[in-house]
């Protein structure tokens, strides 16, 4: 792939505070060499907060990933803050909407955690479609849930099935129109739709079934 036109730094959670927890901070940590070696290009820190999170935090991690990188001397003209979305396909979805806006940035490069560069890239052409190239960075994880464990990519490729059928449905690679539409009905983060939350149950359930823990929070 050809140099960069914008990289997108993917969140990784957040605790409501500055401080970057854990799944945030391996991400910028190792961002910030590739931020510096691509020293004139735009970066989106893209991250609101997790569908799943029991309260709306005061610092989301789009804030807190750009709190870091100012702090460590990238400057403020720089950074895109991308504060809406809830999940990868938030991610990809609202970073989007700012990458339309400039019409030479057709090559981008995300950074996000090593064992999820494939949903990543997979979620990516099903948002963007034709005329956008990508290239993912995995960064090395201590987190149990990604790190040695074989069950994490059994759950990647199921909910890369769902989300297809679910979220995806009748849809063609980089459908705007629609992709607007799809947010607003069947995604749990956006969404109160009974559509929404059959998904959020799916998505809880394989959480519970391949890595063991489980998140489900109703809408009301």
């Amino acid at each position: 792939m050809k140099d960069p036109n914008v990289i997108i730094v993917l969140g990784g959670g957040t605790d409501g505070t500055l401080n970057p927890i854990l799944y945030t901070k391996e991400r910028i940590t190792a961002a910030l060499e590739v931020i510096n070696k691509y020293s004139s290009v735009p970066v989106i820190v893209s991250g609101g907060y997790s569908t799943w999170m029991q309260f709306v935090p005061h610092y989301r991690e789009s804030e807190v990933m750009k709190h870091f990188f100012v702090g460590h001397s990238v400057p403020k003209s720089r950074i895109i803050v991308e504060r809406e979305s809830r999940d990868t396909i938030g991610n990809l979805y609202f970073s989007k909407l700012i990458i339309k806006k400039h019409r030479s940035w057709k090559h981008i490069l995300i950074i996000t955690t090593k064992g999820h560069e494939s949903r990543v890239r997979w979620t990516f052409r099903r948002i963007f479609g034709n005329g956008y190239s990508v290239s993912c960075t995995g960064v090395e994880t201590e987190l149990k849930s990604f790190a040695n464990n074989p069950r994490r990519e059994a759950y990647e490729r199921y909910i890369q099935r769902l989300i297809n059928k679910e979220f995806f449905r009748g849809m063609k690679d980089g459908d705007d129109r629609k992709l607007g539409a799809h947010m607003m009905r069947y995604h749990p983060g956006h969404s109160r739709s009974s559509e929404a939350q059959f998904l959020a149950r799916k998505i809880a359930a394989a959480k519970l079934h391949y890595l063991g823990y489980t998140e489900l929070r109703e809408k009301k």
